[in-house]
C-alpha cells in the first residue's frame, strides 16, 4: 500500500508501509520518529506521576503491536470537561469525525463512546456509526444480543460488559477518560487521562489537553493500519 495521508490537526504524515507485530524489536523501540521530535515542545516531563504519552510512544506502539484486536473507549464526558464546555456544545470537527470513522472501520479497533447522558441523545450528537454507545441507561451496540437495557451503571461496568461480548480482556483496551474505577479495572490495558498538570491518577499515561486527542487518535490509526509515522 503506497499511500501518504496527513492529519488535518497536526500536519503529521503517515506512509503506506505495512508492518506486523513481529517487526517491533529493540531497534524500533529506541527510535524516535521525526513527528515526535518535531512536536517535542509539547512534552511535559515528570519524574513521577502519570507518564506523558508522547514521551512513551515507542512503549505504547509496542503494546499496540502485541494485540490483534482492541477496544478503543472514549469518555465523552471527560472530553467535554477537558474542553471546558457544555455537552451539547462539543462538536467534532470534520477531520476529527473522519478520524473516528476510519478507526471505526478498522478490523483491529472497536469504538465505544461512554457518557452518563441518555443513549439516544449521545448517539445523535456524536453520530459515529459502527460503534458502541454506553450511556446512563445501558449499552447499545452492533453485536447480536447487545441491546439497550438497564444495568448497574458505571463506566467500568459498561466497558466490562462490552469486553465480554467481544471476547476481549482489559489488556485489549485503550481508554481515554477520567474515571478512576475504569482506570483500575483496565490497569493491564492502555489508559489515558487528559490533564495539563501531572494528576493523582491510576491512569498509565496522560494527554496534555483536549487538543491533543486528534493527534493521539491519528497515531493510533496509523499504527493499527500498519503505517509508518514520519
Amino acid at each position: 500500500m503506497n499511500k501518504t495521508e496527513t492529519c488535518a490537526h497536526t500536519g503529521l504524515k503517515y506512509h503506506g508501509m505495512r508492518r506486523s507485530a513481529e517487526t517491533i524489536d529493540s531497534s524500533s523501540a529506541n527510535h524516535t520518529p521525526r513527528w515526535q521530535r518535531q512536536h517535542g515542545d509539547l512534552s511535559i516531563s515528570a519524574e513521577s506521576g502519570v507518564a506523558y504519552w508522547m514521551e512513551h510512544w515507542s512503549e505504547i506502539e509496542a503494546r499496540l503491536a502485541a494485540r490483534s484486536r482492541m477496544l478503543l473507549a472514549l469518555d465523552f464526558d471527560a472530553m467535554v470537561c477537558a474542553a471546558g464546555t457544555k455537552p451539547d456544545q462539543l462538536a467534532f470537527s470534520e477531520s476529527m469525525e473522519s478520524l473516528l470513522k476510519k478507526l471505526g472501520a478498522s478490523n483491529r479497533i472497536t469504538l465505544v463512546f461512554l457518557t452518563e447522558r441518555p443513549l439516544q441523545e449521545s448517539r445523535a450528537q456524536i453520530g459515529i456509526k459502527n460503534s458502541f454507545y454506553a450511556g446512563n441507561h445501558g449499552v447499545e451496540g452492533l453485536l447480536p444480543g447487545l441491546t439497550a437495557g438497564r444495568i448497574a451503571w458505571s463506566k467500568g461496568n459498561a466497558i466490562s460488559q462490552i469486553l465480554a461480548k467481544l471476547d476481549l480482556t482489559p489488556a485489549d483496551t485503550i481508554y481515554v477518560g477520567d474515571d478512576e474505577e475504569a482506570f483500575n479495572l483496565l490497569s493491564e490495558g492502555l489508559t489515558f487521562c487528559i490533564s495539563k498538570e501531572v494528576p493523582d491518577s491510576t491512569a498509565r499515561y496522560r494527554l496534555y489537553n483536549i487538543s491533543e486527542v486528534p493527534a493521539f487518535l491519528f497515531c493510533i490509526l496509523c499504527d493499527v493500519s500498519g503505517m509508518r509515522l514520519t
